[in-house]
């Protein structure tokens, strides 16, 4: 018996590992804050993002600009920008 055949009457699927522990978890999303001293405008108005290396240490926790969250569909706009503005304490103050 082949191990694709073992997986199939075993009745693991390719995917099964993915699957979440919880089923009713909900994913949370990884969102970045990027201020403007992170960014740069190329000469013809393109907007630059960071560069690998540099998102990286914007994740880093003592930056503050990295956190995941639980999103749903059902969220108002209120209520995301509330969720955005209780995780990171660098845009309390904006807007």
């Amino acid at each position: 018996m082949s191990s694709s055949e073992n997986d199939a009457s075993s009745g693991e699927g390719p995917n099964a590992k993915r699957r979440r522990k919880n089923p009713d978890a909900k994913p949370k999303k990884g969102v970045v804050v990027l201020l403007d001293s992170d960014v740069s405008v190329s000469v013809n108005g393109q907007v630059l993002m960071p560069n690998t290396i540099n998102m990286a240490k914007l994740k880093k926790p003592e930056k503050g600009q990295y956190c995941r969250i639980n999103f749903t569909s059902e969220m108002s706009k209120r209520e995301v920008l509330s969720t955005l503005h209780s995780n990171f304490s660098i845009i309390r103050n904006k807007r």
